[in-house]
């Protein structure tokens, strides 16, 4: 019996194809490095996604081929010299994941860049914008990533818009710095955020508020309580294609990215649009209730600081009557919109009721996607329960709303007209300054 030796500690990689079923097989090492004592091969596999295109892992590096096996050339950012011992690669979010040494994992999240075959070095145009991989609907935690190319770093800060199918800008993200090379931003799948409230004047039960360090130097404060930091980001989308619009040193670039239902979503896209549609009514309230509430600080800020100044001037009494009796119906209506508790920004106080704001945005946390320790509900259908909550407070909105209206036509343009000569500024009846963004959570990009 004839015993071939040729192979015997032969450490080169060795790696054969077949194209019917095992008959034959075809060498496809091509130019796999060899030589080196980990040069062998441990395992091979293909990308579902991309004909072709396969994955190598040796005793001390991995390799990628586009060519079936032709040619092949080391994947080494990020993943150090370490035996391959597995590989897969997923096929619905294109995720490239490797097994090496003793437990250690590495997942190259996306492939979608090297599935297209752009390179930084291959590319001729000042940016080339990939085309991004569907993402999936998630209530808590989701995000939607995209990849481009720059040939040389822009003038100015990268822009992103994200629109829905009819054209309409539903999100606007953080502005970007691109770097030449590759980049990748994200959006975490949700609307443009509610218009937050800003309070600006001070509270009597905490008169030395504004010399804390959390508010020194800062014109504005918002409502601190446990749980609605969750809910500050806009409402999730439901499943849908929406375009992503880049803007780089003025020039825009768009993509279509597909939004997709989780397989173990608990409503059919229907029901997660119908969910959306909701969160967005609510949103909105919030905006409401925040705009009115802004315009009341911002006026009752002018107060306080001419009441400041007047006050102990002789012969001013009537003057200092009139500020504060406006204050006061501005305070009755203020008040319905937010409590007097929530205006100490200190969520150590829960002492009475919530009114209209911490009502909408809980309200929003239990629709969407929680707040808290709410859980929320957005991979549901909303309820009937929901639909009459949301009634129930735009009812009572509607109630302030004309309250807020008869207050600034009727009491406000009274006083202003009351004020003429005194040398008193009238107040100002819309205008107010809109509260800073807060930008945890918003998604953008890296």
């Amino acid at each position: 019996m004839a015993v071939d030796f040729h192979l015997m500690d032969n450490r080169d990689p060795w790696l054969y194809k077949t194209t019917d079923f095992g008959k034959t097989w075809t060498k496809i090492t091509g130019d796999l490095p060899t030589g080196h004592p980990l040069s062998y091969a441990r395992v091979i596999a293909e990308n579902p996604n991309k004909k072709g295109m396969l994955f190598a892992g040796t005793g001390h590096a991995l390799f990628y081929s586009m060519d079936d096996g032709a040619h092949w050339k080391q994947m080494k950012d990020g993943l150090p010299a370490a035996p391959v011992s597995w590989i897969v690669v997923q096929k619905q979010t294109h995720d490239l994941v490797v097994a090496t040494y003793g437990r250690g994992f590495y997942i190259m999240e996306d492939m979608t860049p090297l599935e297209q075959g752009v390179m930084p070095d291959t590319v001729t145009s000042a940016v080339e914008f990939l085309a991004p991989r569907s993402a999936y609907r998630q209530a808590r935690g989701g995000r939607a990533d995209w990849t481009f190319v720059l040939k040389e770093a822009p003038k100015g800060p990268i822009e992103f818009e994200v629109l829905d199918a009819s054209g309409t800008a539903i999100r606007k993200l953080p502005n970007m710095t691109g770097n030449a090379g590759w980049n990748r931003a994200s959006w975490d799948m949700h609307y443009d955020p509610p218009r937050m409230v800003a309070l600006r004047t001070t509270p009597p039960d905490d008169p030395h508020i504004w010399e804390e360090t959390r508010f020194q130097n800062q014109d504005t404060r918002g409502i601190t309580h446990w749980g609605i930091s969750q809910n500050e980001p806009g409402p999730l989308v439901g499943p849908g294609k929406f375009t992503l619009q880049m803007t780089v040193d003025g020039q825009k670039y768009t993509q279509a990215i597909d939004i997709l239902r989780m397989p173990d979503a608990h409503g059919t896209d229907a029901d997660l649009q119908a969910s959306a549609r909701l969160q967005l009514k609510v949103r909105d309230d919030i905006s409401a209730v925040s705009d009115m509430t802004n315009q009341l600080e911002w006026m009752r800020r002018q107060l306080e600081d001419e009441n400041k100044t007047i006050k102990g001037q002789s012969g001013k009494e009537a003057l200092l009557k009139a500020l504060n009796d406006i204050d006061q119906k501005m305070q009755d209506v203020e008040y319905k919109l937010i409590s007097r508790a929530e205006a100490l920004s200190d969520d150590k106080y829960y002492v009475t009721q919530y009114q209209l704001y911490l009502n909408f945005i809980w309200l929003e946390g239990e629709i969407g996607g929680g707040a808290g320790d709410v859980a929320g509900s957005g991979d549901y259908p909303p309820t009937e329960t929901a639909y009459g909550l949301v009634l129930g407070l735009e009812k009572q909105l509607q109630a302030v709303q004309a309250q807020y209206k008869t207050l600034l036509d009727k009491d406000v343009a009274a006083y202003n007209k009351s004020i003429t000569g005194s040398g008193l500024k009238p107040l100002p009846t819309s205008g107010a300054p809109p509260a800073p963004i807060r930008q945890g959570g918003r998604g953008g990009g890296n």
